[in-house]
């Protein structure tokens, strides 16, 4: 009979409890590190202005929005859809489509300007949990649009931009409805009142929003020369029509500002407060903008 060698089978148990917790240690940082949008997209190269300035060169209108489409997917995993094919879903929002490259190719640059302030990892971050991001260019909307967003129930969300003459407007329409894209995210990872408890202590005393913007005027929003900087709690008109458009207007009011606007150094500061808000929601919910130390829509905070 063969001896019991106690020591050998003692060094044997703890050898095999050694290996299932490095494997165990293995697995976990791997799901870590897996789920990790900023990580797992780090390598990825930015657009590059090279392919998009040959492709601004290139006289076929047609080719040239291919190149450049390819190049945002490639670097932004973002789809550009227009023509042919999206007929149904453009004349599902009461929009034309646009069939002419030299109209869509107009639309896809001023899209990339916009596009390129954002975290590159942003739109992949949505997409890793399921949902889709796509971009319709239409002609025009029926009902004077500038441009619009949409979620589904399938929770697919969708950004129509129509073509503009006014590149100022055009981008202020995108970056709104940028926004909305976010907020549709944010509100499927938490709830948005949790986010913005504090949203209507910059509101005036009493203020309630109103959905029918016939009824609103100009009281207390910011005019542009800063006259009414202490008694200014929204960027527009329409921002008094609900919570999420007040908060998309401020957002785009700052993606566009090519100079610090007045009601972030005014002595009441409601408005700066809402993008403070904005700014500290949108860090607590993209794993890809906590790390980032420059973001565009922080730029004057």
């Amino acid at each position: 009979m063969a001896k019991f060698d106690a020591k050998k089978r003692y060094s044997l148990i703890v050898t095999l409890l050694i290996f299932g917790i490095i494997l165990v240690i293995i697995l976990v940082v791997s799901r870590i590190f897996g789920n990790s949008s900023v990580l797992k997209y780090a390598n990825i190269a930015k657009i590059d202005p090279l392919v998009i300035a040959k492709a601004i060169e290139e006289p076929n209108k047609e080719a040239a929005n291919i190149t450049i489409i390819n190049e945002i997917k490639r670097a932004y995993n973002l789809d550009i859809l227009y023509g042919a094919g999206t007929e149904s879903m453009v004349k599902s929002v009461n929009a034309s489509v646009i069939y002419d490259a030299g109209k869509a190719n107009a639309i896809i640059l001023e899209f990339l300007k916009c596009l390129e302030k954002y975290p590159q990892n942003i739109i992949r971050e949505i997409q890793m949990k399921n949902y889709t991001v796509e971009v319709y260019l239409v002609d025009h909307f029926n009902n004077n649009n500038l441009a619009l967003s949409t979620r589904d129930v399938n929770n697919n969300f969708k950004i129509y931009i129509s073509s503009l003459s006014d590149e100022n407007k055009s981008a202020q329409a995108i970056h709104h409805e940028m926004y909305h894209i976010l907020e549709y995210y944010m509100k499927l990872q938490y709830n948005i009142d949790d986010l913005y408890k504090q949203w209507n202590d910059y509101n005036p005393s009493g203020f309630e929003y109103n959905s029918n913007v016939n009824e609103l005027d100009s009281t207390y929003v910011y005019k542009k020369d800063g006259s009414n900087s202490n008694n200014a709690y929204f960027v527009s008109i329409y921002s008094k029509v609900s919570e999420k458009e007040d908060r998309a207007e401020v957002f785009a009011d700052t993606m566009i500002a090519t100079a610090e606007p007045g009601y972030y150094t005014d002595d009441l500061g409601a408005i700066r407060n809402k993008m403070e808000l904005i700014s500290n929601a949108l860090r607590h919910t993209f794993d890809s903008v906590k790390n980032e130390d420059k973001i565009e829509w922080e730029k004057y905070l």
